[in-house]
């Protein structure tokens, strides 16, 4: 710097070189050669060149400022890979050659049963996860018609009501991509979600706990649009039997996931969302369909051979050869293995029998209170069963039966569709029945009654469930 100083000094000035870009620090050899005629002639010799090859700046000096004998100032090369890089577009865009997710098997079987609204939420998750992470860009209304489209092509499931039939789809998509792209940005900022504010006193404030629910499975506007195509369905008497329980398969997983968010009025809130529950034969298909089984005439013999195998144990033996003998043999079952009553001497039992009442009256003979459990009314007049009627929480499930066989299956079935717990008073003869009629172990507690009854039941019997029980 000394020497640039002395130059000012004596009135020279410092000559310059078009579009000089020094470095930081220079040593005495390369301010010399700035200040000297050297440098001058370098300029000269180089002008020719200039007019004929395009001026290229590099990162540090001009090729014009310095000489090649500076050996630790040197042009860089151009980065090839930098060299495509400007040539292609910034980011990808998604067109129809664009490849679909491959799905979780979860995912794939409900694709492959048509039964996409059960479980819609982790569907697009998957989606915006698989788009996402492979085109970060996306935000165009033509990538997102792109996917649609062609998801719609190959799996009909995600069609929906609406301008194209993938169009629900592909607003569902975008909503998500959207937030997870706020939820980066939250997170690349170091925002943190709000919380809300702290009561005072904490110790004396009552707060009312909610049931967590899966947010995948909040109810979309395609299960809405298909409870209400039921219920006008039902209503106007202009929908299949075949569609109805297409629906009921196809808003299983949610029905599910509502039924446990409501623990009060299940079967009353239930049969006003899904009216055709009032029928029993569509309380048993959904029965059938969770259980996995084809038809319920194998329930149906399953629980015939258990009536014939406890019949055959009363004392004296009772024939399981009509309806009035097979509430007998349902009574002494109940009666056999029911926890100890104390000084009671009566068992509550799961059916309400009721003879000689005139038809019109039936219905007024069927009592149920609020938030009750399910029971089994039956009317005979005496020798015959003339109908029988699932009632619980003030609400009545017609069976259509004469058949105490399936109308036992259709209180059964109520339980499961409607994910009702056994009440206490009548847990044993339900465990029971869950066990050698539906074909899965009953978990809950068993009296030492039950236990010693299931034990002489299968050293007589092969009933086909043997190591059910203990």
């Amino acid at each position: 710097m000394n020497i640039i100083a002395d130059s000012l000094q004596n009135g020279q000035q410092l000559k310059s070189a078009k579009k000089i870009l020094l470095p930081m620090t220079l040593s005495v050899p390369q301010l010399f050669l700035i200040n000297s005629d050297v440098w001058q002639q370098q300029q000269q010799q180089q002008q020719q060149q200039q007019q004929s090859t395009p001026q290229r700046e590099i990162e540090i000096v001009d090729s014009c400022t310095l000489s090649d004998t500076i050996s630790h100032i040197k042009e860089e090369e151009p980065d090839p890979e930098s060299s495509l890089e400007a040539q292609s577009p910034k980011f990808q865009l998604i067109d129809s050659e664009t490849p679909l997710p491959e799905f979780s098997q979860h995912i794939k079987n409900h694709l492959q049963e048509n039964n996409l609204s059960a479980v819609w939420g982790t569907f697009v998750d998957e989606c915006a996860k698989y788009y996402y992470e492979r085109f970060p860009n996306i935000q165009n209304s033509s990538e997102y018609q792109a996917i649609g489209r062609k998801m719609y092509k190959k799996y009909p499931a995600i069609g929906y009501e609406g301008k194209e039939p993938w169009s629900f789809f592909c607003k569902s998509l975008s909503q998500k991509i959207r937030h997870i792209k706020w939820k980066i940005k939250r997170k690349r900022l170091g925002l943190s979600p709000r919380r809300s504010r702290k009561a005072k006193d904490s110790k004396n404030v009552i707060t009312n706990v909610k049931r967590k629910i899966d947010r995948r499975y909040t109810p979309s506007k395609q299960y809405k649009a298909l409870l209400r195509e039921l219920s006008d369905g039902w209503t106007n008497k202009s929908i299949l039997e075949s569609r109805i329980i297409e629906i009921l398969q196809q808003t299983s997983k949610g029905r599910r996931t509502w039924l446990d968010a409501h623990s009060h009025r299940r079967l009353f809130s239930l049969i006003e969302e899904y009216p055709c529950f009032a029928d029993g034969k569509y309380v048993v298909s959904d029965f059938l369909y969770l259980l996995n089984i084809q038809d319920a005439a194998e329930l149906r013999q399953r629980l015939d051979s258990l009536f014939t195998a406890v019949g055959s144990l009363m004392d004296p033996p009772v024939e399981n050869s009509s309806f009035l003998r097979k509430v007998q043999i349902l009574r002494f079952m109940e009666d056999q293995i029911a926890f100890s009553r104390g000084r009671s001497s009566v068992t509550k039992s799961i059916i309400v029998h009721k003879i000689n009442i005139a038809e019109h009256e039936m219905l007024q003979q069927v009592q149920s209170i609020e938030n009750s459990s399910p029971l089994l009314f039956i009317f005979s007049d005496g020798v015959q069963l003339q109908k029988a009627l699932v009632a619980g929480d003030k609400t009545i499930i017609h069976t259509n039966t004469t058949n105490l066989d399936e109308a036992l299956i259709v209180l059964m079935a109520t339980y499961y569709t409607f994910a009702v717990e056994y009440p206490k008073s009548f847990s044993q003869i339900f465990g029971l029945l869950q066990t050698y009629v539906v074909g899965e172990p009953y978990e809950g507690v068993k009296s030492s009654r039950y236990n010693s009854f299931v034990n002489i039941l299968n050293s007589n019997f092969s009933l086909g469930f043997e190591d059910v029980e203990d």
